[in-house]
């Protein structure tokens, strides 16, 4: 599958799943094929996790979120044409967040989640005397935001 099929979040995906536990009962929550991911974050009240990846090869997503019921709440290819500052090797590797974890938080509002997930860099683009230059800004930290839209049930786990 890792190589055929593009939905990693199907039953045939036999290389990678998530499976998040209650903390205090140690029951399984949910058990949920997932692509390669290398850093996994819950919210402090655990209602939300967040999986990021700087997998590229074979791995169509770089970011999903599940609830606590796992239902995949959103997912995000991550490329250089979309995301200009990020780096990637021509088949292996995409950098798109510090490394080797970054900072993430996860806030929502009436009717969304916005994720933030602290940079690899930020680089300052600008034109002097006509020719293109690139230098590294000091502050604040950077970030990469993710707003994406959520059902009522969604945004009020049980």
């Amino acid at each position: 599958m890792i190589s055929t099929d593009k939905n990693p979040f199907s039953s045939l995906n036999t290389y990678s799943y998530i499976q998040v536990s209650d903390k205090k009962s140690g029951n399984i929550l949910f058990k949920s094929p997932v692509p390669a991911l290398t850093v996994i974050w819950a919210t402090p009240d655990s209602n939300y996790i967040v999986g990021i990846s700087n997998i590229k090869v074979w791995n169509p997503y770089h970011l999903v979120v599940f609830n606590k019921k796992g239902e995949l709440l959103y997912k995000a290819a991550i490329d250089t044409k979309s995301y200009p500052d990020a780096s990637e090797s021509v088949t292996n590797w995409i950098n798109w967040y510090k490394e080797p974890v970054p900072k993430i938080t996860l806030k929502s509002t009436i009717d969304s989640i916005e994720v933030s997930i602290e940079s690899n860099k930020v680089w300052k683009q600008s034109i002097v005397n006509g020719e293109l230059t690139y230098g590294e800004l000091p502050n604040p930290v950077p970030i990469r935001i993710f707003r994406f839209p959520l059902t009522h049930d969604d945004i009020n786990p049980p």
